[in-house]
């Protein structure tokens, strides 16, 4: 490049290393727009250069990223599936050992409760059946698939599937 401008532009080719900063620049996709080549073989070197830039630094990155996020697609993914591959299926029919009161106010309309302590009674009760339902099914998801399973966030994810499924079934 330098042979190729310096005698149309010496003042901005002036030394190879000169040169150089700009094959730098350039070669990064950086290219500050200060310097560049106005014979038509600098600029064919420079097209070269610049297209040499995105292969060496631009496609790695791509590859990199695409990387990182097939790794994080597979980590999410291993928090909620079986590793045995099953799906695991909650129906109407699975059955939980809850008593019937518990089964009755799984779901409360707290609409229809008058005063305010009533209503804030009836959230209580909400909440604490709902702790026991969400304890249950981390019981349920230790000693089914606690063998299964190295880290204790796998089990508690799959204890909150449970659960979900658990609620959305009772509240048909």
């Amino acid at each position: 490049m330098f042979f190729a401008e310096h005698e149309a532009q010496p003042e901005k080719f002036s030394s190879i290393l000169e040169t150089m900063w700009w094959g730098v620049v350039t070669l990064t996709t950086v290219g500050y727009g200060d310097v560049y080549p106005t014979t038509n073989v600098g600029k064919l070197l420079s097209a070269a250069v610049a297209f040499l830039g995105i292969g060496i630094f631009g496609l790695p990155a791509g590859i990199i990223a695409s990387g990182f996020a097939e790794e994080v697609q597979k980590r999410r993914g291993k928090k909620i599936v079986h590793p045995v591959g099953k799906d695991i299926k909650i129906t109407a029919e699975t059955t939980f050992p809850l008593n019937s009161d518990v089964r009755h106010h799984i779901h409360p309309d707290f609409r229809h409760h008058h005063t305010k302590q009533e209503q804030k009674q009836a959230i209580a009760d909400y909440i604490e059946e709902s702790s026991e339902i969400m304890k249950l099914c981390i019981e349920t998801a230790k000693k089914k698939y606690g063998n299964y399973f190295q880290n204790e966030e796998i089990i508690k994810d799959f204890a909150m599937v449970l659960y979900q499924e658990t609620m959305r079934k009772f509240h048909r």
